[in-house]
């Protein structure tokens, strides 16, 4: 049996992130392992997808995903996402205040196998962000203690059968009806909006985190002068409308510099301080570049972009999102989110990492009203015209 620790510690940790490990055991594997089963208490809509996303380029590994509903923490939007991915999907419920908590990831071979355990939940923050503990051991399955393990675990888990019930259409509606699954805003409501005491300030240092192997991969703008990495910039969830679009394609939406409310302006959101940019530019500037996940395709090369005027060669103030990725198979985003898909939406954002966002768009006039309520701050651009934005998680 070999073990290895696995998580988000602190800053000089030098373990392996859970959500980057169990990528890696599914884009490594190389038929080593064959099936592969998740046990987790929670799940978000963003974790399920990029999990299902890897699991699609790996056909031959074949994926049991077991999924806990209580305390209403598991999204509807990540039991949706589930409800037709094509693999094995089961929901565990125990009715009672006893609640299903493991987290369990499970890859089995013919030789060997891999138990990843700890205290991450199938969630984008308990994958990458969180502080988080898990121990993977690797087993040798013709050792008898191995086996051994192996298969009391699965015994023991077997045990939680009377409370695993297969996802279908007709459950998802049933849990639906009975409260058990709520939208993703409303589940983190209570989180976003809790405030932390100065007093508790004073006590604890905040943690700002760079994991081993990543400051090659960290964007210049994010090296101080002493060429220490500073910490990521920018809340972890947020939102646009999007209102008409501009742009040939309508893929192109002006982000403030100025806001109001306590928010910085709309191109803050992406981590970018309005301070920092050369408003007086004579050519156009690139703010940032990053990737944008969205169903299940990830589309590279979208942009913030700080524009010339073709007059007078002067900025013309206002830095611009322009949506434009293409996946590595040449498929554009404006395809894929079909025509005017863009226009009169919620645009609503999760970072991933600084480089990479999950996109997805929510219709505005059906969603304005939950948006605002459930979100942490709500600006607009200084002037007090134009569309609104907001931060939901930080």
């Amino acid at each position: 049996m070999k073990i290895e620790i696995v998580g988000q510690f602190g800053a000089e940790s030098t373990a392996s992130k859970t959500g980057d490990f169990i990528k890696n055991q599914i884009r490594h594997s190389n038929g080593k392992y064959q099936k592969f089963t998740v046990y987790v208490a929670f799940a978000t809509k963003t974790a399920v997808n990029t999990l299902l996303s890897e699991l699609e380029n790996e056909p031959n590994l074949k994926a049991c995903l077991n999924v806990g509903v209580d305390n209403n923490v598991t999204s509807m939007e990540a039991v949706e996402a589930l409800l037709n991915c094509g693999y094995e999907v089961n929901i565990i419920h125990t009715r009672s205040s006893l609640i299903f908590h493991p987290k369990i990831y499970i890859f089995e071979g013919e030789e060997y196998s891999l138990v990843l355990m700890g205290s991450s939940n199938l969630t984008a923050s308990a994958l990458s962000k969180n502080i988080e503990a898990n121990v993977a051991l690797e087993l040798d399955l013709s050792n008898d203690n191995d086996l051994e393990f192996l298969t009391n675990l699965k015994v023991q888990l077997g045990t939680l059968e009377p409370n695993t019930k297969s996802l279908d259409q007709d459950l998802f509606d049933h849990l639906i009806d009975r409260g058990l699954l709520i939208s993703e805003i409303n589940v983190q409501r209570d989180l976003r909006k809790r405030a932390v005491s100065q007093n508790v300030e004073k006590i604890f240092p905040a943690i700002n985190r760079v994991q081993a192997g990543e400051a090659n991969r960290v964007n210049q703008n994010q090296i101080n002068d002493d060429n220490e990495v500073i910490e990521d910039r920018g809340p972890t969830k947020f939102w646009y409308e999007s209102g008409s679009m501009t742009g040939g394609s309508r893929n192109i939406l002006d982000l403030s510099l100025k806001g109001t409310n306590g928010i910085n302006g709309g191109v803050s959101l992406f981590g970018i301080a309005p301070d920092d940019i050369n408003i007086h530019t004579r050519s156009k500037l690139i703010l940032k570049r990053f990737d944008i996940h969205f169903e299940g395709k990830i589309f590279e090369d979208n942009l913030i972009v700080f524009p010339m005027a073709a007059v007078n060669k002067r900025s013309n103030g206002t830095p611009r999102l322009q949506i434009k990725g293409i996946t590595v198979e040449g498929e554009k985003i404006t395809k894929a989110v079909g025509s005017g898909g863009l226009r009169f939406k919620v645009i609503l954002f999760s970072k991933l990492n600084e480089n990479s966002y999950q996109m997805e768009l929510l219709d505005f006039d059906e969603n304005k009203d939950d948006i605002i309520n459930n979100s942490a701050l709500v600006g607009r651009p200084r002037q007090n015209t134009g569309k609104l934005f907001g931060i939901l998680e930080y």
